[in-house]
Formats: structure tokens, C-alpha cells, sequence
């Protein structure tokens, strides 16, 4: 039998717990400031409950918006992994063990930044490359076409000149044979009258 002279207070709220360090690839980070994550980093948090002795207190959080449920966290460590680019609110409470009701809940926020491929600089430099390398081929393909271009007027020249100087080389022989002939026929004649 025990004998007080204050209330007793049955479920009293525990104390809040809070983040006394975060730790981005194992480095520590300020707390001071919005935290960003790199995508694909892990992040660690250290909880302190704010309740003594520690070894009988009991975490639990959840994700705002991700889970349903509360889960339990085994220790003050907490280990965040495959999280996908966005901001994010981890809900913690804390609760001492006999007699005591779950704290309020305390928010921590963060954002995990979105992969280098899918930023603003990234997206712009890749269709400025884009661009650059569709103009360089219009370039060199309009350039290798004058090419051919001039091969393929420089070709007809020649075999055009090369046609003019068959047909006048053919006109020479046309009138060459006509000339035969008619010298030709004269020497038939002649021999004609000589026989």
C-alpha cells in the first residue's frame, strides 16, 4: 500500500520525441534547415524521446500520406532507403512504458531531390544537344548533297560534252560517206562510158 499526497494522473501523456541528428550517406547534416537528400542516398535519423530511463520507452512513426499504420521502431535509429524524389513528412510519438498515453506527434520534414535526369538543367541541356546534333546532320547532309550535286553537273558536262563531240564527229563521217559516195557513183559512171 502506497500513500501520496499529489493527483494521480492515470494515462498522462508521454513526452514528445524529437531528431537529434540526420545522417545523409553517413554524413551528418544540419538540422537547422529544410534538409535535401540526394536521390538515391540513404537517410539515418537519431530520435530522443525526451523520456528517462530510455531502455522503457517505445517509438513509433509513420509516413504522412504513405502509411496507415503506425510502425515500431526497434532502438532511436531509423534508416531510410528507396524513397522516391518528393517532400516528406515522418510522423514520431514516443511513449513511456506504465501507465502513460503516446505523446503528441512531432513532424519531421524532408525532401529527396529529384535524379539528375529529371531536373530542369538536364532536360534542357539534353534538347539543346538534341537540337544541336539535328542542325549539325541537316548541315553535313546538305553539304555531302551540294557535293554530289556538283559530281553528278560536272559528270553531265563532260558526257554532254562528250556526246556534242561524237555527233559532230558523226556529222564529219556522214558527210565524209556522202562524199565517198558520190565519188563513188563518178567512178561507176566512169567506167561505165569507159567500157
Amino acid at each position: 500500500v502506497a500513500y501520496t499526497s499529489g493527483k494521480i494522473d492515470l494515462n498522462q501523456k508521454s513526452n514528445e520525441p524529437f531528431v537529434t541528428q540526420a545522417f545523409v550517406n553517413g554524413s551528418p547534416k544540419s538540422l537547422t534547415r529544410e534538409l535535401h537528400i540526394p536521390h538515391g542516398s540513404y537517410l539515418t535519423l537519431i530520435f530522443s524521446p525526451n523520456i528517462y530511463p530510455k531502455n522503457k520507452v517505445s517509438i513509433q512513426y509513420k509516413f504522412r500520406g504513405v502509411d496507415e499504420g503506425w510502425n515500431d521502431l526497434n532502438g532511436s535509429e531509423l534508416n531510410i532507403t528507396d524513397k522516391k524524389a518528393g517532400a516528406f513528412a515522418l510522423e514520431i510519438r514516443a511513449k513511456k512504458t506504465g501507465g502513460y498515453d503516446w505523446s503528441d506527434t512531432r513532424e519531421f520534414l524532408f525532401v529527396i531531390d529529384k535524379p539528375f535526369w529529371q531536373t530542369f538543367w538536364f532536360i534542357g541541356s539534353s534538347l539543346l544537344f538534341i537540337g544541336l546534333v539535328g542542325w549539325g546532320s541537316f548541315q553535313i547532309a546538305k553539304s555531302v548533297s551540294r557535293s554530289r550535286r556538283e559530281e553528278l553537273e560536272m559528270f553531265v558536262k563532260e558526257i554532254t560534252e562528250k556526246n556534242e563531240e561524237i555527233q559532230a564527229q558523226s556529222e564529219v563521217l556522214t558527210d565524209s560517206n556522202k562524199a565517198l559516195h558520190s565519188l563513188n557513183l563518178r567512178i561507176a559512171e566512169q567506167r561505165e562510158e569507159i567500157q
